[in-house]
């Protein structure tokens, strides 16, 4: 019972590739805006490589925490009812 309240209540909404997205944009889009802004890609090239880079960081850590959370409630049903998480929901 506590499991399947805490599983029902975990707030799961998939990965977002939102910032995924806004990565690939900026990657794109930051070298544009400063050649723009100064005539300077390299610095822009720079810029964008470093956004996406941030983001497809952050991307794995949100993802690598959401399986570490879904194998913990897995283990849990486990341990109180001796079935898995699909036989605990």
């Amino acid at each position: 019972m506590v499991v399947f309240f805490i599983a029902s209540n975990s707030n799961y909404t998939g990965v977002s590739c939102v910032p995924i997205v806004q990565g690939v944009r900026d990657l794109f889009w930051l070298p544009i805006e400063q050649y723009q802004k100064d005539g300077r890609i390299a610095k822009g090239l720079q810029r964008g490589a470093n956004a996406f880079s941030a983001s497809a960081a952050m991307a794995a850590i949100e993802l690598t925490t959401r399986v570490v959370q879904t194998i913990q409630v897995s283990y849990l049903c486990t341990l109180i009812y001796g079935v898995d998480r699909l036989g605990c929901l």
